[in-house]
């Protein structure tokens, strides 16, 4: 469903909490978002609870991790294409219970 649900949205970023995956999180990335281009960062599941998972398109976006705690993960994101110059995107998955935050930046 998932998978299928990725194709629809056609983003160039993607972010997922509560993933419950702890072991090969790479490997699962790949088969969710079988882009060439396709790089992750994440949190792996402790128990049955957490795992962060955020995908992106590395032709659309350098992603670099900001800062990782025991409950979130943010990253920065900067476009690669110019489209609009310095925009970047910062994400930041957060401690269960509490909403995502996406902010844009110019």
């Amino acid at each position: 469903m998932v998978k299928s649900l990725m194709r629809k949205w056609k983003a160039n970023v993607y972010c997922f909490q509560e993933t419950k995956i702890s072991k090969e999180v790479e490997a699962m990335a790949k088969q969710l978002w079988s882009c060439r281009w396709m790089k992750c960062g994440y949190l792996k599941a402790e128990g049955s609870c957490g795992g962060v998972l955020m995908m992106w398109d590395n032709r659309s976006w350098r992603g670099t991790l900001v800062e990782a705690g025991q409950f979130s993960i943010t990253y920065k994101f900067v476009s690669t294409q110019n489209l609009i110059p310095g925009t970047s995107l910062e994400c930041m998955l957060p401690i269960p219970g509490m909403r995502s935050y996406f902010a844009r930046r110019k």
